[in-house]
Formats: structure tokens, sequence, C-alpha cells
């Protein structure tokens, strides 16, 4: 069970509800909070992949990206278990993704979708909606693990991750907690092979952060 399930099931007296938006942006996130009635807590978890444009999305799947997904150039998180002519050809195409991503950056072409200037007025809007929903509203600011991401993607989520911590603190209300997860919590055991998502520990783990938060 994910996280909310497991705070849900240790207090059968509360009425905990939870709902998952893949790849839900700040923007995206204002509709789906003006949807919900007020409550007595709100705890908003939010992704720190910031995404990037797809260039070239006529190669199709010739290089064992789909070109047609955002997310195509992202590298496998753990190192390959294969052997021989397969783990030759595996590494090939992760060179091949980086040469990629560096000669499309060099050209302007590979950035994040997301302008950062604009970081500031959204997390405004979306606590402004969150203030009116609950008393006490829990933000939660996702980490991934990024070993396996090149210089240029290491560099990009590292300030796009602090540049939204930094909004949050410096616009924090008395009736807002901002949680982050520290370095000590971001290790591969918390984490699936994707890097991104939680596994059975993270979650459990994350729950007791939270949980340290009511």
């Amino acid at each position: 069970p994910a996280w909310p399930q497991i705070l849900a099931n240790k207090y059968p007296q509360l009425k905990i509800s939870s709902e998952n938006f893949g790849g839900l942006t700040l923007v995206q996130s204002i509709n789906k909070l003006n949807a919900i009635d007020p409550v007595d807590v709100v705890i908003l978890h939010f992704g720190t992949s910031i995404g990037w444009p797809s260039a070239v999305v006529d190669l199709g799947n010739k290089f064992g990206m789909d070109f047609h997904n955002e997310f195509a150039f992202h590298q496998p998180p753990v190192k390959s278990k294969k052997h021989g002519y397969s783990l030759l050809k595996h590494k090939f195409k992760m060179h091949l993704r980086n040469l990629i991503k560096y000669f499309l950056f060099i050209f302007g072409l590979y950035k994040p979708r997301i302008n950062p200037r604009e970081i500031g007025d959204q997390i405004s809007a979306v606590l402004g909606l969150a203030e009116g929903k609950a008393r006490q509203v829990i933000w939660i600011q996702h980490q991934t693990i990024r070993n396996q991401r090149t210089r240029v993607e290491r560099h990009y989520y590292k300030n796009f991750y602090n540049r939204i911590v930094a909004e949050i603190r410096d616009k924090k209300p008395v009736w807002l907690e901002l949680l982050e997860l520290p370095d000590s919590f971001v290790i591969p055991e918390n984490y699936l092979h994707d890097a991104v998502h939680l596994s059975e520990l993270g979650h459990q783990r994350l729950a007791a952060l939270v949980e340290g938060l009511l």
C-alpha cells in the first residue's frame, strides 16, 4: 500500500482519501484542488520531474527511445545485468542517448518544459486555493535518485528542486508544513528500479514522516 493507505489503515477512525495523478504539474493541480470539498488537512505530494520536450519525434524507437514521450531520454537508474553482446549493445544505446542529449542541449533544443521563472506564481496559486480548502496543508516535495542522469540533467533537477523549496519557504504561512525528503531518505532501498517511485519500504518511511507532522 502507498503511504496514504498506510495512514488510513493505522487510523481507521479518520476519514482519509487520496488520489494519484501521474505527471501532475502545479498548474494541473489547481483544477484537482478546486474540485475537492473542504477538509481538515490537505496533503500535497508533488514530484520534481521537469520533463523534456521531444525534439526528434520522427526517429521513433530506432535507438530504444520513444520520442513521443517527453521522458524518452531518461536512462535506467541501475547498472545492467546483461553480459556479452547484449551488455555492449545496452551501453552503446546509453552512450548514444547521452550524446544526443548533449548535442540537442548545445543547440537549445533540449531544455525543461517548465519555465523556472513561473514557479513562484504557480506555487502561490496552488497555496491560495489550498488555504480555502483546509485548516492545515502539508506540502511534500519529492526527490528522485539522480546518479544515472547526465550532468546537465542533474544540474537542472537540483536547481528546479531548490527553486521550489525556496519559493515555498519564502511564502510559508503558519498553516503550511513543508516536508522535504532528506538526502538520508534518497537511497535505493526506498525506491523502485525507476529511481522515481517509492518502494514498499519507502512508502512506510514516508508515512512515518507525514505522521510526525499531523
